[in-house]
């Protein structure tokens, strides 16, 4: 429980070892939470929940092309609260833009997770149609 939030972790893949940037996994998740708690000061109930699972070769994440299988650490944040309309989700990413009433928020939040995720080789998208819903694909790479 964060202040107005109810937050469920479900991890399917606690058995599986990630060679990643903890830190910056941690941060993504972070930033999505205070977006959602924010977003939804207003909403006594506020669920949110973060799924963690792999996966190989998701549909559109890799090229049709590339031969072989990638497995990837999929992250499934969502969240009960009011979603980001239709018209906002083609520059929630962009830097400068914000959903947020004015004054509450810089909008480079989610232009930093999606930046941080394609330096890690990753990949963010927003899928929501009731509430919020992020899906974050991670590829897993061999131990240096």
């Amino acid at each position: 429980q964060i202040d107005n939030a109810c937050i469920t972790l479900n991890i399917q893949n606690g058995d599986s070892y990630f060679n990643g940037d903890e830190e910056k996994i941690k941060s993504v998740i972070n930033e999505l939470v205070e977006n959602s708690i924010k977003h939804n000061s207003q909403k006594a109930d506020l669920q949110i929940q973060i799924i963690s699972r792999d996966t190989v070769n998701p549909s559109g994440i890799r090229g049709a092309r590339i031969p072989g299988s990638q497995k990837y650490l999929f992250i499934e944040f969502n969240d009960n609260g009011q979603g980001i309309s239709p018209s906002r989700k083609d520059w929630i990413f962009q830097p400068m833009k914000t959903t947020a009433t004015e004054g509450y928020g810089s909008g480079l939040g989610l232009f930093i997770i999606r930046k941080t995720l394609i330096q890690m080789n990753g990949y963010i998208q927003e899928t929501g149609q009731k509430g919020a819903t992020f899906e974050i694909y991670i590829p897993y790479t061999e131990e240096p």
